[in-house]
């Protein structure tokens, strides 16, 4: 365990790691319709919030069980490193296409950020103190995400789009020479079996099921026949992870955690609430400035 100075340097310096990934999920809110008259692409411009997104999904549990097998510190700069290039290559894209591939590699980066960071957290903090830094941690989510969408309208009104993902290049520098100099966990490699095929049913499930609503979203119906064959890829995937987990010896998502009443609650809530919080970060900007006519930086304000 640490403590005292130590512990808050290390702190911050994880904490760096995870305010890019969080404010990376929000920041191109107010970017939007900047970058779409930029590199055009308008009808799959969402797919550069959904890119990163499921990219980060997929990630979270397979870096966190990674991070068991290889060790948390040596994770978490592999999730750091992807991120920079994700975000350089963001900044440098020249197509839209290109911009997806490279939030797609971001959101790969940014899934073990968050996930790693809290993993660490609880191997530091003495477990009678680990609610208080997790408070603290969950405060820093929720100012980062809120002051996401702030930054974006800043730099498209006083730069250009691109800065918003250049910025995240020094600070993750910064993450690095904080948590390199200051973090040095014991470690033992312990057996464990990776749930590749439980990662990759879930992953599929997801692709097929946001396809089917951006699809349905879009200006121009699709074919009948193609959201009747995503949807059935959709109920067919979900019910071959659930035979997965069912079997596999270590499972990406257990099943048993769901027996727990409080368990479904919560995540009841926390899709809820994320499905409500998120719409408005990303829709309500797009519209003050494609309908009302403000600024990028109003719009985020």
């Amino acid at each position: 365990m640490f403590s005292g100075r130590r512990l808050v340097v290390v702190f911050v310096g994880l904490q760096l790691g995870m305010i890019l990934s969080t404010i990376d999920g929000t920041i191109v809110a107010t970017a939007l319709p900047s970058i779409a008259r930029d590199l055009g692409g308008v009808s799959r411009i969402s797919w550069v919030i959904t890119a990163y997104f499921l990219a980060q999904v997929a990630s979270l549990p397979l870096m966190g069980k990674l991070g068991d097998l290889y060790g948390r510190r040596r994770l978490f700069f592999t999730a750091l490193t992807l991120f920079t290039i994700g975000s350089m290559l963001c900044g440098l894209s020249q197509s839209i296409n290109q911009l997806l591939a490279a939030r797609a590699l971001q959101g790969l980066g940014g899934g073990g950020l968050g996930t790693l960071a809290m993993a660490i957290v609880a191997d530091i903090v003495p477990a009678r103190q680990l609610p208080r830094w997790l408070g603290y941690q969950g405060a820093i989510f929720a100012v980062s995400s809120i002051v996401g969408p702030l930054a974006g309208g800043l730099f498209v009104d006083q730069l250009t789009w691109r800065w918003a993902f250049y910025v995240n290049v020094p600070i993750a520098a910064l993450a690095f020479v904080v948590v390199g100099a200051t973090l040095h966990l014991p470690y033992r490699r312990l057996p464990h079996a990776m749930d590749y095929a439980g990662a990759g049913l879930l992953t599929g499930a997801l692709v097929c099921f946001v396809v089917a609503t951006t699809a349905a979203g879009g200006d121009a119906p699709p074919p009948a026949a193609l959201l009747v064959a995503l949807a059935a890829g959709v109920a067919a995937l979900v019910v071959l992870f659930v035979w997965r987990e069912r079997r596999a010896s270590e499972p990406i998502v257990p099943l048993r955690l769901f027996a727990n009443p409080v368990v479904r609650v919560v995540a009841a809530m926390n899709v809820t609430s994320g499905l409500l919080f998120f719409c408005g970060v990303f829709f309500l900007p797009v519209f003050l400035q494609e309908v009302a006519g403000v600024s990028a930086l109003v719009s985020g304000l």
